[in-house]
Order: C-alpha cells, then structure tokens, then sequence
C-alpha cells in the first residue's frame, strides 16, 4: 500500500501547524534508521512528507512529538532537555497484544477508547498504528 504524502503531510501541519520551527526527528524501527528535518528549512517538510511516504511501505515510521531546538548528534533521537516545542497534551495507550511485552494494558481497542474518555477532554488527534508483519 502506497502512503498518502497529503494525509501525511495534514498529519505534520496539524500536530506542528502550518509554519513549525524546529527539528523533526523521524524513526523506522524495522531498520533503527534516524532522519532530522529542519522545518524552519525551506523544503523541509516536503522533504519529510516525501521520506515517510516511501519509508512506511516497509517500515513502521514514528514521528517524535516534541521538535528539537538543534539537529540531535549522530543518529540520537534527541532528548528531553533538546524540545523546543510541544503541540500539546498527548498520550499514548497501547492495547495488549504480541507487540508489547507489557500485561497492564487494555484487552481491547474498546477499553483503550474507553481509558481515553475517562480523561474528559475530547482527543483532537488520534491515530491507530499498526505493526508490520
């Protein structure tokens, strides 16, 4: 399956906004690979739509949350002390599965839906992630 570059794109601009500043840290896990865009850059994010795109045929590909004020050394990820900028509240509730080694965790989609609501803020945002087989 093909990904959409304008879903991907909508994805970056509503989470960052239209004009976001700051480094991008993209990560596919099947390969550890790294990738930092400088969304300040002209391009850059075009050229972050273009590198999901063609990664996610493949791979699983994260976005990390928080843009870093500087490009991470080497093929870090980045860190804490390094965000620059957070789109806003986030959580990330995983259901249980053979992709998590942890047993605390709602039994069902459902159940994750129904931890969400309990929070009492409607999620602006959600996305569904599948693994790679």
């Amino acid at each position: 399956m093909e990904a959409d570059q304008q879903a991907i794109r909508q994805f970056l601009e509503r989470v960052h906004g239209p004009e976001p500043a700051g480094w991008l840290i993209l990560w596919t896990r099947q390969d550890k690979a790294t990738r930092a865009f400088d969304l300040g850059a002209a391009g850059a994010l075009d050229q972050a739509v273009e590198y999901c795109a063609a990664k996610a045929s493949a791979f699983d590909v994260y976005a990390a949350v928080g843009l870093q004020h500087e490009r991470p050394a080497n093929t870090s990820r980045g860190a804490e002390p390094g965000v620059s900028s957070l789109p806003g509240f986030w959580a990330d509730v995983d259901v249980a599965g053979v992709a998590h080694k942890a047993e605390a965790l709602p039994p069902t989609e459902q159940d994750a839906r129904s931890l969400i609501e309990t929070a009492g803020l409607e999620p602006s945002l959600a996305v569904r992630s599948e693994e790679h087989t």
